[in-house]
């Protein structure tokens, strides 16, 4: 009887099998469905079943088990690398000793190297430093420009800039002595005839210690050679580019304070908080950039900037692009009409490269202080790439951009450039899809950055006087040290370059 009622449930073959079995104890007369040889097969069938179904089943649960364990595991080391990376990483931009090796330590190591060559002989106390002097290529002193605010009569304030020198081989520690020909105690009181014009300076060289009126922009590389250095220093409306400290030129017709400068051969530009753009030739005036309305069906707009200039760069045609406070960038025709970028960037712009990419295209890259790094179409102004550089670890607000010695002749690699951020320098591969990488961290949130020797080396600095030069190349950590300007609350760093 369970045997027709298991089927008429419709149970599996295997419960049928099971109930087949039962029924095969009964007495003959109650069979009904099939014979006793037939009863005896299927239970044979029944019982053989078993051990594979169980093998089964067990080599299914045993894979699971080994496919957990080899997913915890990955998690662990997951975790495990991750933590060691954010060691790794906080130990580098607490200390950067690992990674430090100073100017002063590489030159011991070379003359170690040479008196294990010439296996300490006594000719080598005068021939291992006259090698290295023909084989050492690293900077040997630091060219610093403070800003301070000077009282003048009435009440006013003049902003004035001191230039000073000061040496990059010294093993002490913080470097905290400025070198100068007057001496630090004539350096403090030569600030009293600042208000004397820039051209007034004198026929000394930097080594003096300098104070000029103006406030510093930036160094510019000297026309005599790679190793000299100028400056260029915004003197009222206008802007003054000194050379040891000569005055090479006078860029005029500003009406209010010049903000950025950018050059590129005899081709010079200006912005201002007037919002104009000047492009200059030397020192002649070649083209006056301004905002202008611009009307359509759709309604009227204003081109341009109506705001603070904060960056601005010229290529080697003489083509002009500009950024302001609002984060607006703008790239100039020479009918002087623009082309404007539709989004703007987050904070000021702080820093325009133009850049060749493989296909010929001529694009734009700019840093803004929000973090924000945008990579722009030169011809049509549309963004082909956008980066939000404040999550990484050596990014932040961009300080300055330059692009990596370009490849050579039937190199199929992409171009390079190297940016310089607040907590770091990073390096972007001119290719589709534009990628972002980092370089290295820096010991501390840097308030400016300039790339010296060309794309060899980045100085960082605070205004506090704490400076650190990392080599662009690798990422090693070079030197740190700390320039304090001087006593005075007020004074602060604001451009460095190498020499």
């Amino acid at each position: 009887r369970l045997e027709h009622r298991l089927q008429a449930l419709a149970l599996p073959g295997c419960v049928r099998a099971a109930s087949m079995l039962l029924s095969w104890r009964q007495p003959l007369r109650e069979h009904r469905a099939c014979c006793l040889p037939f009863a005896i097969c299927n239970t044979c069938c029944v019982l053989l079943s078993v051990p594979p179904t169980m093998c089964f089943g067990w080599v299914i649960a045993s894979m699971g088990d080994v496919a957990a364990a080899a997913s915890s595991r990955r998690q662990r080391k997951a975790q495990l690398k991750a933590r060691r990376t954010a060691e790794a990483q906080q130990e580098s931009s607490h200390s950067g000793k690992q990674e430090e090796l100073s100017f002063a330590s590489e030159r011991r190591l070379w003359l170690l190297a040479l008196a294990t060559a010439f296996d300490r002989s006594a000719e080598l106390q005068h021939l291992g430093p006259l090698i290295w002097r023909f084989l050492d290529d690293q900077p040997r002193e630091i060219r610093l420009a403070s800003v301070r605010a000077v009282p003048m009569p009435g009440g006013d304030f003049i902003r004035s800039t001191i230039v000073r020198d000061a040496s990059m081989r010294s093993p002490s520690a913080d470097g905290a002595t400025a070198r100068g020909v007057a001496g630090s105690a004539d350096v403090a009181s030569s600030a009293g005839t600042c208000s004397r014009p820039a051209a007034d300076v004198g026929a000394g060289t930097w080594d003096a210690a300098a104070v000029i009126v103006g406030e510093v922009l930036r160094f510019v590389q000297s026309a005599e050679s790679r190793e000299s250095w100028a400056i260029a220093c915004a003197v009222n409306t206008e802007l003054v580019i000194l050379d040891n400290p000569r005055p090479l030129f006078r860029l005029q017709g500003h009406t209010f304070p010049v903000t950025c400068y950018a050059e590129c051969g005899d081709w010079r530009a200006t912005g201002s908080v007037d919002t104009t753009v000047r492009l200059y030739q030397d020192d002649r005036l070649v083209r006056e950039y301004s905002s202008y309305e611009w009307s359509e069906w759709t309604g009227t707009m204003y081109l341009g900037h109506t705001t603070t200039v904060s960056a601005v760069c010229v290529t080697e045609d003489g083509e002009v692009a500009s950024g302001d406070d609002f984060g607006s960038v703008a790239i100039w025709k020479p009918d002087r009409t623009c082309r404007m970028m539709a989004e703007a960037l987050p904070g000021a712009v702080k820093a325009l490269l133009p850049c060749r990419i493989r296909d010929d295209r001529m694009v734009l890259l700019a840093g803004s202080s929000g973090g924000r790094l945008s990579i722009i179409e030169w011809e049509a102004a549309a963004p082909l790439h956008s980066s939000d550089v404040r999550v990484l670890v050596s990014g932040g607000g961009v300080l300055a951009m330059t692009q990596a010695s370009a490849p050579r002749e039937g190199d199929d690699r992409p171009e390079i450039v190297l940016v310089a951020c607040a907590r770091g320098l990073l390096r972007v591969v001119m290719e589709v899809p534009f990628e972002v990488q980092e370089i290295a961290t820096l010991p501390w949130e840097a308030a400016g950055a300039y790339f010296a020797y060309g794309d060899r080396y980045v100085v960082a600095w605070q205004g506090s006087g704490a400076v650190a030069v990392l080599d662009a190349w690798t990422g090693r950590l070079r030197e740190v040290r700390n320039f304090r300007p001087s006593d005075n609350p007020e004074e602060y760093l604001a451009a460095v370059t190498l020499m």
